[in-house]
């Protein structure tokens, strides 16, 4: 059952601070797409109170209303209430990356069912332990099953024994029930269209979403020990529904030592292309060097008056394209004027990020992960697309630039002989000589 309070933390406070934007921050040109914000965060309101009280009829019209205000800003949908967007992928197995060349990738999974009780305004912590002969993670994927009535109460995080905390999800599912009950979370789960970030995805009452791209990048890990104590925490921020972490399991690719790890510097391309209303531009970069890319980061420089119509793609020269951000960055102007995107970006996901006014974010994680590009070679042509899918605000793409590392295997060594080794070596083969010749004299 959703009480009344949940609905005003999780939808009408925002309505208020929309409300308040409109008022402080926006010019009178904009206030029509401000008002559209606060409207749907009102119908969002809406469409949890018919769904708790299983009104059908007025649901259908909500989400109807819902689903116009959200095509006239461009597809923008904040509160994971709109219908037409692709429906979910189901059982999807986890995707290593390519092998390093001359290595041999291992792979372990631990399980557990811990059947652990998700109760109301309350942290769930459970463990697990990995203890493998390698030293260095290639890859990490979560899988989930919990079983919650309300899944927008969960903030989920994964924390390696090395210390460092990924964000898995923060408030998303909407108010549906059980959609990450057997969730595969996996940087690599872009090979759908449109691609499965757990941000963006549009969830459906009691229907498992996966894969998931989380809103953290699990890349995040690459290079740690996997060995040790892994934690997961599952965060009920709400009241009114509970659930249960059912089970969970960790797929981690390692290699027994760390590769060479090769930076390539920074390339940079100064297009001063301009954004327009509901348009789109490109910007390619050509990158000269091979190898078995590790890690990307992207730096960017845009401006623009209202960042939240801003939709930001990467794509690698093999078709991987991976979302950098949409629809962040609110009202706002100039948040991403020099912004570095990284998957191990210390200031955490885009996503969940509280921008200021004209103030630079940076760095930030990408809504999408970088990881998906690990394994392709940084050879070739990568495409930044920039899509404005609102109207009255406009802005320009400055300049942008990629860097890399790539990663080889660490040559076996060959053993040379040493000098008493061969030395040895000289005196068998004089003693042989000797004994044939012997033998040569006794037959004549």
């Amino acid at each position: 059952m959703k009480f009344s309070t949940k609905f005003f933390t999780k939808h009408s406070s925002r309505t208020l601070i929309a409300c308040l934007s409109i008022s402080l921050f926006t010019p009178l040109y904009a206030m029509d797409k401000d008002l559209i914000y606060s409207e749907l965060a009102s119908k969002a309101d809406q469409i949890d109170s018919a769904r708790a009280n299983n009104d059908q009829p007025s649901l259908n019209s909500l989400l109807s209303d819902y689903q116009a205000l959200s095509d006239s800003l461009g597809g923008d949908d904040p509160f994971g209430n709109a219908v037409n967007s692709q429906a979910p992928i189901i059982n999807s197995a986890a995707k290593a990356p390519a092998p390093l060349p001359n290595s041999a990738n291992n792979s372990t999974t631990v399980t557990e069912t811990p059947a652990a009780a998700i109760l109301n305004n309350t942290n769930t912590q459970v463990t697990t332990t990995v203890n493998t002969t390698d030293s260095y993670i290639l890859d990490v994927d979560l899988n989930l099953d919990i079983t919650h009535t309300f899944n927008a109460d969960l903030d989920i995080t994964l924390t390696s024994p090395a210390g460092t905390v990924i964000v898995i999800s923060t408030d998303n599912g909407s108010s549906n029930d059980n959609v990450f009950s057997g969730t595969l979370f996996d940087d690599d789960a872009i090979d759908t269209s449109p691609a499965n970030n757990v941000t963006d995805f549009t969830y459906t009452h009691l229907v498992t979403a996966t894969p998931l791209v989380p809103e953290g990048a699990l890349a995040a890990f690459i290079g740690e020990n996997p060995n040790g104590t892994w934690t997961l925490d599952v965060f009920d921020d709400a009241g009114g529904d509970t659930g249960t972490i059912n089970s969970w399991d960790l797929t981690i690719t390692t290699l027994p030592v760390a590769p060479i790890v090769t930076v390539i510097p920074t390339v940079t391309s100064s297009p001063a292309l301009a954004i327009t209303d509901n348009a789109t531009v490109m910007d390619t970069l050509t990158i000269a060097s091979d190898g078995y890319v590790c890690k990307v980061n992207l730096d960017v420089n845009i401006t623009h008056t209202f960042n939240a119509d801003l939709d930001i793609f990467l794509t690698s020269p093999t078709g991987s394209r991976v979302t950098v951000s949409t629809d962040n960055g609110s009202i706002f102007s100039d948040v991403f004027a020099g912004t570095t995107f990284s998957d191990d970006a210390t200031n955490g996901p885009v996503t969940d990020y509280v921008f200021v006014d004209t103030v630079t974010a940076t760095p930030l994680v990408p809504e999408g992960a970088f990881g998906a590009f690990i394994g392709e070679s940084p050879l070739g042509d990568w495409i930044l697309e920039i899509s404005d899918d609102a109207t009255f605000d406009t802005g320009t793409l400055n300049s942008w630039g990629l860097s890399f590392e790539t990663c080889e295997t660490i040559p076996v060594p060959t053993d040379i002989p040493s000098l008493n080794q061969i030395g040895l070596i000289a005196l068998l083969s004089l003693l042989l000589l000797f004994g044939m010749a012997l033998q040569r004299k006794r037959i004549y």
